[in-house]
């Protein structure tokens, strides 16, 4: 009696993308780095895009484009984002002018640092409409050129805040910082004195992590 085995490399994709189907994120990640042809197969899987809709309510195709029209990216890219925290401190100031704006589905981070007695509205106002202009700026999607778009949305900003009352406007203003991610790159842009600093994990000449030790690296460029 002879008995045959059969390799599950043997399957037709079809099979094997539907198998792919019924996989968590963690899974197909793991699927992904077994040989090429899994790579391929799991990357297009139908998984990825039934864990984003689990999540994020906001899955449209407008959305997608800004992933290079990748579940696998956006899922990965999201859920990096969504552990992020803020803190702001007062120092020998009376008040705290300062406004901050995360956006995940397109992955970006604004701070912004009011001054002026309308300071603190300066500075929501830019967090509310930087964002709202970023979004729709035709260049903000892979692979459009996002420096420029950040350019044109800081200007639009300014535009309209120059439009507010000149009680408002005259002494009043804000700072802006933007870091905007990208898949593997990172886009950063300020006006004012607002910079960006990188906290480093230090790793050691034999490949070990220490603990508690950042590196600074700064990330804005006057």
């Amino acid at each position: 009696m002879s008995i045959h085995i059969s390799h599950i490399n043997s399957l037709p994709d079809e099979i094997l993308h539907h198998i792919f189907s019924f996989l968590d994120a963690h899974s197909l990640g793991r699927c992904s780095r077994v040989c090429q042809q899994w790579r391929l197969l799991s990357d297009e899987s139908s998984g990825w895009a039934q864990h984003c809709r689990q999540i994020w309510a906001d899955c449209g195709e407008n959305v997608l484009a800004l992933y290079k029209n990748s579940w696998k990216i956006m899922l990965l890219h999201r859920q990096q984002l969504s552990r992020h925290g803020f803190a702001a401190d007062r120092g020998k100031r009376d008040e705290i002018k300062d406004s901050y704006k995360v956006v995940e589905h397109y992955g970006m981070f604004g701070v912004f640092h009011g001054h002026g007695d309308f300071g603190a509205f300066a500075a929501d106002f830019a967090a509310v409409n930087l964002p709202r202009l970023l979004e729709t700026d035709p260049d903000l999607p892979y692979p459009g050129d996002a420096e420029k778009a950040i350019v044109r949305a800081f200007r639009g900003v300014e535009d309209e805040f120059s439009r507010r009352p000149r009680h408002e406007t005259d002494t009043s203003g804000t700072s802006a910082l933007v870091i905007l991610f990208r898949d593997s790159e990172v886009v950063v842009a300020n006006v004012g004195g607002s910079e960006a600093v990188l906290g480093r994990a230090r790793v050691t000449p034999g490949g070990c992590v220490q603990d508690g030790v950042l590196e600074t690296v700064q990330l804005s460029h006057s």
